[in-house]
């Protein structure tokens, strides 16, 4: 009705009458900042973890994301790690360093980790063969313990530039090949079958270090174990990190092979054999309890998803540990508020590396609360943070003993 009264006025010469006012749209309200701070979860804290309390992202800045990980990738990576290893092992005994089965894994893990996290970037956990050759602390711990003439160590550093590039170049060929279309397949861990002379008997279960039987994950012919209270904890911080999307029948299925992905991957860190090196000390959980309850601590600068406290954290490798929780590495971390404790490997580059950003914390409202070695003058990156001109609430060191 009214169109046809608008158009009888048109043709008289008359006009419409305007249009009511529209009333102004209602200004939209700024969206709550994030909450900055611990975060309380519902949760119980135990030997193993805390989670009833994370550190909100409101205050972390940048949280990072990296490539999803595959398990026929990882598997690959763990054997190229395993023939790099080797290969150093075998130049160590050319050199005759003298050095034991641990000693060399050991070095091979503090290499293998320091020159990652000098270079990040291209596989997330060989290093670049540039940044393999450039390793002050190996020189050092070369020069050290066999007395070698520089000549010698720079062809040791030689070779082993020459062996990452071949560990590349291997890990690039058989990534494309194979099938990548298997499952990662999760039952209970069973122990070897009786010998062939002894009586058949049922399977006997692998009881983990809680008591619990251990559970394998096998992806092909590779397999894996984790103890039940580890793949708990696992479930439990892929929950939280992922939400709602946790429950959807894809990312369960992902679930084993993401935590397939985690395992294989720190194996291979530790030169993918069954025990590594021990470069680092753990915090006892009493300590982060008071640490909480006095700092306000609820997040690890230095940690993985097996060993974090906490449902937040950094770590080595945001591919594998994003979906558990991480925020990425240490070294390209940037908290704008809070309070952090940091328990880097004792790696003494790293340890070197990691001084530096701390002392950025005398202009910003942070604490770190840093584990140390006990190492006196062998370490130049300890002696500069006890000794770093900084507010006397900026850095609270926790001295942990380490004979190495």
């Amino acid at each position: 009705m009214a169109d046809e009264v608008d158009a009888l006025l048109a043709a008289m010469g008359g006009e419409s009458p305007p249009p009511p006012p529209r009333a102004a749209p209602a200004p939209a309200q700024p969206a709550p900042p994030p909450p900055r701070g611990p975060e309380r979860l519902a949760g119980a804290a135990s030997e193993l973890w805390n989670p009833a309390v994370r550190w909100s992202t409101g205050a972390v800045a940048g949280v990072a994301a990296g490539r999803a990980p595959s398990a026929h990738t990882d598997v690959l990576r763990q054997k190229a790690v395993r023939a790099l290893q080797a290969r150093f092992k075998g130049l160590c005994e050319q050199l005759n360093t003298g050095w034991d089965d641990f000693a060399t894994n050991q070095n091979f893990e503090r290499w293998l980790l320091d020159r990652k996290t000098a270079a990040p970037g291209g596989d997330p956990l060989l290093p670049s063969a540039k940044a393999a050759a450039d390793d002050p602390g190996l020189r050092k711990e070369l020069f050290a313990s066999a007395r070698l003439q520089r000549r010698a160590v720079q062809r040791f550093m030689a070779d082993l530039q020459k062996a990452v590039a071949k560990a590349h170049r291997t890990l690039a060929q058989l990534a494309g090949t194979g099938s990548q279309k298997r499952r990662v397949r999760v039952a209970p861990a069973a122990a070897p079958a009786a010998a062939a002379h002894e009586p058949a008997a049922a399977p006997r279960p692998v009881l983990g270090w809680d008591g619990a039987p251990m559970l394998q994950l096998k992806y092909g012919s590779s397999a894996t174990l984790i103890n039940q209270c580890h793949w708990d904890k696992l479930a439990a911080m892929h929950a939280l990190e992922l939400g709602q999307a946790a429950s959807a029948p894809a990312e369960k299925e992902r679930f084993a092979e993401r935590v397939f992905c985690l395992l294989v991957r720190y194996n291979a860190l530790q030169g993918g054999g069954v025990h590594g090196g021990g470069f680092q000390a753990a915090v006892p959980a009493e300590v982060f309890d008071v640490l909480l309850a006095e700092f306000g601590v609820c997040f690890e600068c230095f940690a993985s998803p097996l060993n974090s406290r906490y449902p937040r954290f950094c770590s080595a490798f945001p591919d594998t540990d994003g979906p558990f929780g991480s925020v990425g590495s240490f070294f390209s971390f940037e908290p704008t508020e809070g309070s952090f404790e940091a328990n880097p490997p004792f790696v003494p580059q790293l340890i070197l590396r990691f001084v530096r950003p701390v002392a950025c914390l005398c202009f910003a409202p942070l604490s770190e609360l840093c584990a140390q070695t006990a190492w006196r003058s062998t370490c130049t990156g300890c002696s500069r943070l006890r000794t770093a001109r900084r507010p006397a609430a900026a850095v609270v060191g926790i001295t942990l003993c380490a004979s190495l």
